[in-house]
């Protein structure tokens, strides 16, 4: 039960921890497509015209520190330094791919795809 706790704590400071790192350096770049910003609008063919680069990277950036700080919370559990490191590494392709395909079809969802024409 102590792990458990251990691993919500983790949690919810990596979350805040990464979240607060994140909106700096987004900040600083002044709101410049990062890596995650071009692989939603390439992939999900997402509309920049409909949607603020500032609510994507806001966005992105919530994805980002709940990924983090999931796999943090995981792999704080296990043992083996090498163990940990592949089922980090693993899970981090999981979670992008899962949470940022969650992500993309909210924003379709809500009209911010380019829509087809003749279709």
């Amino acid at each position: 039960m102590i792990d458990f706790y251990l691993s919500i704590i983790m949690f919810v400071i990596s979350f805040v921890v990464v979240v607060l790192v994140l909106m700096i350096l987004n900040k600083a770049k002044k709101y410049k497509a990062s890596a995650e910003v071009t692989y939603l609008i390439n992939k999900y063919n997402l509309d920049t015209k409909k949607i603020s680069m500032k609510k994507l990277l806001r966005d992105t950036t919530f994805v980002d520190a709940f990924i983090i700080s999931l796999i943090v919370a995981i792999v704080v559990n296990i043992k083996s330094l090498v163990l940990e490191m592949i089922v980090g590494f693993v899970l981090i392709f999981v979670f992008i791919f899962i949470c940022y395909g969650i992500l993309a079809r909210y924003y379709i969802s809500k009209g911010y795809s380019k829509k087809k024409e003749g279709k």
